[in-house]
């Protein structure tokens, strides 16, 4: 049988359709797991959809590669991972849904606007204004291109992803009498509470931070700005 040129031919015919389902149906089980883990750890939004396409793409092409060659426990390779693609569309959505709803709400001028002790979600990080009030005893005044006097405005920050994410004190913003009013790094390295405006968290992490502003006298704020690394500001009332 081995001198039948036909018979090896066929043989080789056979082994190259056996490594070219596995090949589809291993690729998409890969694909699957790897978009499956971009959708659960926040990662770029477009990356895990396309992996969970290419998952299910790959599982198809194993799933019909395996059928012509009636191999039905080959078959399952590539059914597992176009099921995990399947998955990692669906969780995708589900958490694109979930930040959509959490992140927009402050800028949606048909929603309430935040209130003091409601949490926001800037950008990747959930915040809470939990306090607006007036500076220490002890702390300076401003000095050189500010004045007035300093308000406080604490915040409680959460890392509810899996990658750690940076919250700009700089960036942060509060309203008084129509005007805007930006976070005053001199007032706020007083507070001694970073050393830093820029503040990292670590996934999971909650902490409490404050930031100073500098304000004209007799001037209460009425609005705190929640500012994101791109601009986008969430609006918070104060009392």
């Amino acid at each position: 049988m081995s001198n039948d040129p036909h018979a090896t031919a066929g043989q080789r015919r056979a082994r190259s359709a056996i490594t070219r389902f596995l090949t589809w149906g291993v690729a998409s089980v890969v694909l699957g797991l790897l978009g499956l883990v971009g959708a659960l750890t926040d990662a770029l939004m477009v990356l895990t959809v396309l992996l969970a396409l290419a998952a299910i793409v790959c599982g198809a092409l194993g799933w019909s590669s395996a059928r012509r060659q009636h191999s039905g426990g080959r078959r399952d390779v590539a059914v597992i991972g176009a099921a995990l693609g399947v998955l990692t569309l669906l969780t995708a959505t589900l958490m694109g849904t979930s930040g959509s709803e959490t992140g927009e709400a402050g800028t949606d001028s048909a929603t309430e606007p935040a209130q003091l002790g409601d949490t926001v979600r800037v950008g990747n990080v959930d915040v809470t204004v939990t306090d607006v009030s007036s500076a220490p005893e002890d702390m300076r005044e401003p000095s050189g291109p500010e004045s007035g006097t300093y308000r406080i405005v604490t915040y409680e920050l959460t890392n509810p992803g899996g990658t750690d994410q940076v919250f700009d004190k700089t960036a942060q913003t509060v309203y008084a009498e129509g005007e805007q009013y930006r976070a005053s790094t001199q007032g706020t390295h007083q507070l001694a509470d970073s050393a830093t405006m820029l503040e990292s968290l670590e996934p999971g992490a909650t902490i409490d931070v404050r930031i100073a502003f500098a304000l004209p006298e007799a001037t209460s704020v009425t609005k705190v700005g929640l500012v994101d690394t791109d601009g986008t500001e969430w609006a918070v009332t104060a009392p």
